[in-house]
């Protein structure tokens, strides 16, 4: 599209190249001004040019927040920014926040383990409770339920 606008440029007036490509004048004046001095804005065009890392090193540091996260749930946006620049990526902690709602993480539905749930006494427990509910005698047992039907008027 920018070759073809620069191209006609050369050959129609602006205002007809313009009508042409269905573009703006100045982005016909703007490449046709490209076509003739080539040094003129010679950096890349489009896209962000903020980027702070590249794609290899976005994946190192969204792996390691995300591991640093995992033992750390409820770690501030201030100690995973100082756990990066541990690792030698800089970054601010509104960065991190920025990363943490690309990836849809929110504190506030972090999945804890219960640390205490597989210990030994507790699956023992666990197993002598099995046990004793499969010797019980469940027909001597009468049970109530908690069930009230109202007629409504």
């Amino acid at each position: 599209m920018c070759a073809l606008a620069a191209y006609h440029s050369q050959q129609l007036s602006i205002r007809q190249t313009a009508d042409t490509v269905q573009r703006s004048k100045g982005f016909v004046q703007y490449w046709r001004k490209k076509l003739q001095e080539p040094d003129w804005h010679s950096g890349t065009h489009g896209g962000a040019r903020n980027v702070l890392f590249n794609d290899a090193q976005m994946d190192d540091v969204a792996f390691l927040l995300w591991t640093f996260i995992k033992f750390e749930p409820q770690a501030t946006l201030k100690e995973c920014s100082k756990f990066c620049a541990h690792f030698g990526y800089g970054v601010q902690p509104e960065w991190v926040c920025r990363l943490w709602q690309r990836i849809d993480y929110t504190q506030k539905v972090v999945n804890f383990r219960q640390k205490l749930k597989y210990t030994y006494e507790n699956l023992r427990y666990y197993l002598v409770l099995g046990c004793v509910f499969n010797f019980y005698r469940w027909r001597k047992s009468n049970f109530v339920t908690n069930l009230i039907f109202v007629q409504r008027v």
